[in-house]
């Protein structure tokens, strides 16, 4: 697949924020506008279900502070209604979790506090990877025929 059109594929898919840390999403949103993402940022984690079922993002991005039961659920709850890469953003303190969550279904954990420029990074690595796993190149596919 051409290069362009794999990124113009991937404007079309937005970015979830769930996030009760505002400025800190905001920041996330805005980085992810300039980079040509759409970005739409959850703060009330009660709908943010809902909203994953409603717009269908490529990927979500989830910087919370949860209980560890939480999280897993969460993930899970996420997983089922979309078909999204997951990143999550834990506290340090919450290093436990990082295994439980990738059980649950996390594509990528990072720790806080996190890099802004790492985080924009690993968004728009697992768009990519997302976008690769819907429509792999031709030549990929005849490569193990």
């Amino acid at each position: 697949m051409d290069a362009t059109l794999t990124q113009r594929r991937i404007e079309l898919h937005p970015v979830l924020i769930i996030s009760d840390q505002f400025e800190s999403a905001e920041t996330i949103a805005s980085l992810l506008l300039q980079k040509r993402y759409k970005a739409i940022v959850e703060t009330n984690v009660l709908n943010a279900v809902q909203t994953a079922q409603i717009i269908k993002p490529a990927v979500i991005v989830l910087d919370l502070n949860l209980l560890r039961s939480d999280w897993a659920a969460l993930i899970i709850e996420l997983s089922l209604v979309t078909h999204a890469k997951i990143l999550c953003v834990i506290p340090k303190a919450n290093t436990w979790d990082i295994f439980a969550l990738y059980e649950a279904g996390a594509a990528e954990c990072l720790l806080r506090p996190v890099s802004p420029l790492l985080l924009l990074m690993k968004i728009s690595a697992l768009l990519v990877q997302r976008e690769w796993m819907l429509e792999p190149s031709i030549e990929f596919e005849n490569a193990f025929v």
